[in-house]
């Protein structure tokens, strides 16, 4: 199943305390994920600050969260019917075994961004670069 992913930019513009409060709740739209957020600046027109949001709509594939956990340290502990529970430096996630329901796939990439100590829009970020990587061709006299 190939699942559509948009990315949009949002300015933002208003009191300093009117942007915080408009990108937090930005934040927590679910499906969307903030992947960056852009430095205050003022402008000449208006009084306050703005900002420029990049969110993302949908998460990673639980294939292509899989292939970022086998690539950066993390260690399959269990499978199962309902997903499977990866560990890395004692922490554990689960992550599911299909893109069914996105509230687990959402739960799962906290669970690996904490770990990481990364926000969710820095790992999603991370995630999808690699997923856009070809794979490499195998060398003569590899398997």
């Amino acid at each position: 199943m190939t699942r559509r992913r948009e990315i949009v930019d949002v300015r933002l513009s208003g009191s300093p305390e009117m942007v915080a409060m408009l990108a937090g709740a930005m934040t927590a739209l679910d499906g969307w994920t903030v992947l960056d957020v852009s430095e205050a600046y003022t402008n000449r027109r208006d009084p306050g600050e703005r900002r420029y949001l990049t969110l993302r709509q949908g998460y990673p594939s639980v294939s292509a969260i899989t292939a970022w956990l086998e690539k950066n340290g993390w260690e399959k502990l269990t499978t199962g019917p309902a997903g499977a529970l990866w560990t890395k430096l004692g922490d554990r996630a689960g992550v599911p075994s299909d893109d069914s329901d996105p509230l687990l796939t959402k739960g799962a990439l906290e669970r690996i961004a904490a770990t990481e100590g990364a926000d969710v829009g820095e790992l999603v970020a991370l995630i999808d670069l690699l997923a856009s990587r070809p794979e490499p061709d195998p060398q003569p006299g590899e398997d």
